[in-house]
């Protein structure tokens, strides 16, 4: 066996040589169809020693100093990190920011703290996310003069070449999310070592690709898959994770294409995976079948490690053999155990499902360690468990960290006398020596793949106050419902209100779970008041988790539960109308099934908006809505967030309602709830606001409304912008009659957002934030320019509904080949066929658009330019924030073209104006791969105007 480098930049050096055409692929954000960016080794190695050379000008660098690393994107991480190592530094990789600002703020203030006020790398759009606070050593990577530093001799002395295996290779964070994140200390050895056990264990090499779609934040990317792939000289392919979560399906799709090998994915996103499957393959389909209906063909597929949470058995089984048509194998999900203390996956099962079916188990067993690695199972009085007996689980080897960066007390606290690494997980050994998990002595929960630490939500709860709720008398618990793909959770707590205080119960029980939903968008399985036997505390004031869960589970709170919803359903009986129409009925049911709530609990008033929906939820919604004999077969998206009440949505559906006229109403509520200013959202010149759903989700502070253009429902298109902008704010001032007012626009919106905002100023209403979205203040020219062609690729864009970038170049072609001019709509037809050809089906399911509400849906857009073709901008507002991202190419060839030549002329109106770069292109600003970013940066621009 060949000796393992010294280094981490030994290994990437070596890569360099034996593989120079191996590499990484990496896939933009929502760019899966299109050509991924290819890095070589050998091009890695030598960007990361010209970038390195630029982090060794930084002032105040010294050799000991820490550097964050703060980006987004799979390429900046990879090819930043490398730098910093090239440098000789330790990279300490930085999670996502909470949105929630002041927890955000307790987060990096403890980061200082603990790294040693680091030096920060990041982007200059993500700067904002860093709140102003004092003394941070920020530098944007776009700062730094990568190709024009002086060549220094003592770099090469310096850096990453000369490091050895005990010293310091990175910091990973454990936890981010309220101020209270330990690093992890990895060292060269440790890392290499771990990745040599795993390439033992699995028999990788260089002619299979490895598949990652995990933040370079977590070790299952950077251990798992990226150095994993490199020590090995194999391919490495990168891809977002929103792209696979939203299209399941596009992970076998990237294995066929990649001829991927090694991969890895939690047990919720399997279960996704055989969803999606299950609704295109027939039982038993035969291999040639699959071939003949294009599926991919994942024969090349070895290794599938599956961490993060359990697995189960049954899931395990029923996805192998439902992807043996597609060439899978029976042995390639493997079940693993690691933590970022471990460098990710170190006990592996290779023998799933066939060892767990025979062992008749409801979850897998996670098998066995890697070379150089041990387990041990102990007791509560320090000895061995025997076989199947419950303890804790404890591993030592030369993959397991030593220390907690700069924490010496949870070093300490995290290993015995003797050595071991307390996990701090509940398992058991078999008599096979195989591991079986039974919980967390941490009782962190996962759900979804996501880990939430009860601790955390219980102290928000306590910090919230809650009427009802007795303080410090409040439990967050796990638990999986039978048959789930993934953990929930539940919340008991003491009540102070009397037995037959049915409506104090009722809002205390809203309460609690708007709290709850707020820190981790779960809703919990249940939320129970006990009495105060139920809930004893220790000698130290603490309330047992594990004792409370077991409880649960025993049935001993059954009593409790059936008084409690006996009570609610009094409670929501006077509280909330309960339907009286079979479609009320119907819809209700829905609901109940995709919230996971009963039906007491939800009146003909209650919104979908308000049970923590997402898009997820949207389209079950929408499936079961089709699928419902009594309701309607096509059923828009618009029309279900457009009235998003059981009994607004089951009026939409009615098919007695068919045909009924409906007066117009722009508002749309996107987000209710938040005792903070009302947030106005101004769409697009397209008209719609779905572009808004993603963004409004990420509010839990404030009501959020979006105004939607006339004319899609039939009503006469708007005759003038004045017409639109005062029936806009006629329409803002019916649901908030006073102000204060925060208003933006997004593109042609900005441009109505400023002149509702100049009409409520004039008239003496305080509006303290205004925002446009990309958008200049003069746009005439732009409205003049194209027509009918033009205005329908927009809309295209706008909803992506050409997902291919091959096909959207061949449909613009077309389109502006048959033409039609600023007013000429004779060859509408046309044009909507030619778009209609090309078109997703699934996104022109999703939002109900067949050729006569598209080709209505581009006369409303193109309404929207002819009435602003004279427009030009007069008068003055006092402020103004101006968030932009890439422009569009015929306006400006780069963003600093268009902040300097158009967007800067806003300073002519405002006399405060702020501007925000922000990630994304013009159409994919609020995108998902983008709309945490930009709402972290408006949410601060919110907080420092007062509002």
């Amino acid at each position: 066996m060949a000796p393992l480098p010294k280094n981490l930049f030994e290994a990437l050096t070596k890569a360099a040589r034996s593989a120079p055409e191996k590499g990484l692929s990496i896939y933009p954000p929502g760019q899966t169809e299109g050509k991924p960016t290819r890095i070589t080794y050998s091009e890695l190695l030598r960007d990361a020693l010209i970038r390195g050379n630029s982090i060794k000008t930084i002032p105040g660098l010294t050799p000991d100093k820490i550097v964050l690393i703060h980006l987004d994107n799979h390429e900046d991480n990879v090819r930043w990190l490398w730098a910093v190592l090239a440098a000789g530094q330790v990279p300490a990789i930085s999670v996502p920011f909470t949105n929630n600002l002041d927890q955000r703020r307790k987060h990096i203030e403890h980061l200082q703290e603990v790294l040693h006020d680091p030096v920060v790398l990041t982007r200059k759009h993500l700067v904002a996310e860093f709140l102003d606070l004092p003394g941070l050593a920020i530098h944007p990577v776009e700062e730094l003069d990568i190709h024009n530093t002086p060549f220094q001799v003592d770099y090469v002395l310096q850096n990453g070449f000369t490091k050895s295996p005990d010293d310091l290779a990175a910091l990973m964070l454990t936890s981010g999310s309220t101020g209270n994140a330990k690093a992890v200390a990895l060292r060269h050895g440790q890392m290499l070592n771990a990745v040599a056990g795993k390439s033992a264990c699995h028999a990788t090499h260089s002619d299979e690709a490895f598949l990652n779609w995990i933040g370079m934040d977590h070790v299952a990317n950077l251990t798992e898959v990226h150095l994993h792939a490199m020590t090995v000289g194999a391919d490495q392919v990168h891809v977002h994770a929103g792209d696979l979560l939203a299209n399941p399906l596009l992970f076998l799709q990237l294995i066929d294409r990649h001829a991927v090998g090694y991969t890895f994915a939690p047990n919720f996103f399997l279960a996704s995976v055989r969803k999606a499957l299950e609704k295109v393959l027939l039982p038993h389909l035969p291999v040639e079948k699959a071939a003949s209906l294009g599926l991919p063909n994942i024969s090349t597929l070895r290794c599938l490690i599956s961490g993060g949470e359990a697995n189960s058995t049954a899931l395990c089984a029923a996805l192998t053999k439902l992807l043996q048509p597609l060439g899978g194998s029976y042995d390639f999900i493997r079940p693993g155990f690691g933590m970022t203390e471990t460098c990710a996956g170190s006990i592996y099962n290779i023998d799933c499902p066939r060892s767990d079916l025979a062992l008749d188990r409801e979850f897998t067993s996670l098998g066995y360690c890697i070379p150089g690695m041990e387990m041990r199972v102990r007791n509560a009085e320090g000895g061995n468990c025997g076989a199947n007996d419950f303890g804790h689980l404890e591993v030592r080897g030369v993959n397991v960290f030593n220390e907690y960066y700069n924490n010496p007390t949870a070093t300490q606290e995290s290993f015995t006398p003797d050595g071991w690494f307390v996990t701090g997980d509940l398992a058991f050994l078999d008599e096979k020596r195989r591991l079986h998990m039974i919980g967390r002595g941490k009782e962190s929960i996962n759900i979804n793949g996501l880990k939430y630490y009860p601790h955390e939500i219980e102290g928000a709860i306590e910090d919230a106050h809650i009427p009802g709720v007795t303080p410090s008398y409040t439990a967050i618990f796990p638990y999986r419902v039978p048959g789930a793909a993934s953990e929930t959770l539940c919340a008991v707590y003491l009540p102070t209100y009397a037995v037959d205080e049915i409506s104090t119960r009722l809002n205390t029980r809203d309460k609690l779970r708007t709290v709850i939903m707020q820190q981790c968008m779960v809703r919990p399985y249940r939320i129970i008041p006990l009495d105060r036997e139920f809930l004893p505390k220790t000698a130290l004031g603490k309330l047992s988790r594990a004792k409370i869960r077991k409880a649960f589970e025993a049935g001993m709170y059954n009593a409790s539960i059936k008084q409690d919803e006996i009570y609610l359903a009094q409670a929501t009986g006077a509280a909330h109308l309960q339907p009286t129409t079979p479609a009320e009925v119907a819809v209700q049911a829905i609901f109940a099934e995709v919230f996971g709530a009963s039906r007491s609990e939800l009146g003909i008033h209650t919104s979908m908006l308000d049970m923590g929906c997402s898009s997820i939820e949207i389209f079950q919604i929408k499936w079961l809505l089709q699928n419902d004999p009594a309701l309607v077969d096509n059923v828009p998206i618009t029309t279900i967030i457009g009235h998003p009440t059981i009994q607004g949505l089951a009026a939409a559906l009615d098919p007695a309602a068919t045909g009924v006229s409906k007066p117009y109403d722009p508002v749309v509520k996107l987000r209710q709830g938040g005792s903070k200013t009302p947030l106005w959202l101004v769409h697009p010149g397209v008209g719609e606001v779905l572009v808004f759903l993603t963004l409004a989700n990420q509010f839990t502070d404030r009501p959020v409304y979006a105004l939607r253009a006339r004319g899609f429902d039939g009503e006469p298109f708007f005759g003038s912008v004045d017409e639109m902008v005062d029936t806009y704010r006629e329409a803002i001032q019916r649901v908030q009659p006073t102000g204060p007012y925060a208003i933006a626009g997004y593109s042609y919106g900005g441009t109505v957002s400023f002149e509702i905002a100049k009409k409520l100023n004039r008239d003496g209403f305080e509006t303290p934030f205004l925002a446009v979205f990309d958008q200049p203040p003069h746009i005439k020219d732009r409205m003049r320019h194209g027509g009918w062609a033009d205005v329908l690729l927009t809309l295209a864009r706008f909803f992506d509904l050409l997902p291919n970038p091959e096909d959207e170049e061949t449909v613009a072609a077309e389109l502006r080949a048959v033409g039609g001019g600023l007013e000429d709509d004779t060859n509408k037809d046309k044009l909507v066929d030619i778009l209609l050809s090309s078109a997703s089906n699934q996104r022109l399911q999703e939002f109900g658009l067949d050729k006569n509400r598209l080709a209505t849906w581009t006369s409303l857009a193109l309404n929207s330019h002819t009435i602003a073709r004279h427009y030009e901008p007069q008068g003055n507002v006092p402020l103004l924030e101006v968030f932009y991202g890439q422009p569009i190419e015929a306006v400006a060839r780069t963003k600093a073209e268009w902040l300097e030549h158009k967007l800067s002329r806003w300073n002519q109106y405002v006399t405060d104006v702020q501007f925000h770069e922000v990630a994304g292109h013009h159409y994919t600003l609020l995108a998902p791969e983008n709309v945490q970013g930009f709402y972290r940066t408006l949410q601060t621009r919110l907080e420092a105007r007062g509002v």
